[in-house]
């Protein structure tokens, strides 16, 4: 689903306009990137956790030079459903 597809969806069920709509989604992905830029988790009722990991340095291997190499720590974000969900989307699959 696109951006301009969320924000008419939920411009059409607030029934607020679509920059209202399209500025408040902006302000929530701003907010949510400094709270996950912090390592902080963060849990949306009926969606699930979002939070920060690092994954430490590890070995790797180059095919083009054909040699080991060290590749530096990263951080991902990792995402575990709301149990609720879970089980919808289980019912879902047994449906279809």
């Amino acid at each position: 689903m696109k951006h301009s597809e969320v924000v008419a969806a939920l411009s059409e069920q607030l029934e607020i306009s679509k920059p209202e709509v399209s500025k408040l989604l902006d302000h929530f992905s701003n907010v949510f990137r400094k709270l996950l830029d912090n390592e902080t988790t963060l849990t949306l009722p009926n969606l699930g956790t979002f939070k920060t990991i690092e994954r430490g340095k590890r070995k790797g291997y180059d095919p083009g030079r054909k040699q080991h190499m060290i590749l530096p720590p990263k951080r991902l974000l990792s995402y575990h459903p709301n149990s609720t969900l879970r089980v919808e989307m289980k019912e879902r699959e047994r449906t279809q």
